[in-house]
C-alpha cells in the first residue's frame, strides 16, 4: 500500500488563495478545485487566520468606501447649487437696488423670485437627504446578505454515537 506524501503548499499560493476568499465570495471547494490544494487545509489554514472575520471587514471596508464616494457626490452638488443660488441672489440684489420706489410690479416679482429659489432650496435638500437615505439602507442591507452566517453544524446524538462504536 503506498503512502501519501505530504505537500507542503508554497506561501505564495496560500496568500494568492486567502485573497481570493476575503476578496470574493468564493468558497473553499472553489478554492480547492481552482488552486488544487484540500478542503482540509484551506479550512485550517482559514480558521488559524481568521479569513471570515476578514472578509466581513473587507466587505464592511468596501460599503463604506461606496458611502463616502456618495456622500462627496451629493456635497459637489449641493456645492453647485449653492454656487448657483448665490449668482441669483446677486442678481437679485442688483436688481432690487435697481427699483425705483413705488414700483410694487417689479418689487412682487423680485420677492416671488426669492420665494421660489427658498423654496427649491429647501425641496431639494430634503430630497437628497431622502435619496441618500435609501441608498445608504440599500447598501446596509446588500451587506447584511452579503455576511450572513454560512457555517453549517451537524450534531449526533447519543443514540447515534452509541451505534457509530
Amino acid at each position: 500500500m503506498k503512502s501519501k506524501k505530504r505537500v507542503e503548499v508554497p506561501e505564495k499560493l496560500w496568500e494568492k488563495i486567502k485573497e481570493e476568499y476575503i476578496s470574493t465570495d468564493t468558497s473553499y471547494r472553489q478554492l480547492e478545485r481552482r488552486h488544487g490544494v484540500s478542503y482540509a487545509k484551506i479550512q485550517a489554514k482559514a480558521r488559524m487566520g481568521d479569513w471570515q472575520g476578514e472578509r466581513e471587514r473587507f466587505k464592511s471596508n468596501r460599503t463604506n468606501k461606496s458611502l463616502d464616494l456618495i456622500c462627496e457626490h451629493q456635497a459637489k452638488e449641493i456645492s453647485k447649487a449653492l454656487m448657483v443660488a448665490n449668482k441669483l441672489l446677486d442678481k437679485i440684489e442688483r436688481s432690487v437696488d435697481a427699483v425705483e420706489d413705488g414700483d410694487t410690479q417689479s418689487i412682487k416679482q423680485l420677492t416671488g423670485a426669492v420665494k421660489d429659489l427658498k423654496e427649491i432650496g429647501v425641496f431639494r435638500a430634503d430630497m437628497d437627504r431622502r435619496e441618500q437615505m435609501a441608498r445608504i439602507a440599500k447598501l446596509e442591507k446588500e451587506t447584511a446578505e452579503e455576511v450572513k452566517d454560512t457555517t453549517i453544524q451537524i450534531v449526533i446524538d447519543d443514540e447515534l454515537k452509541r451505534f457509530s462504536k
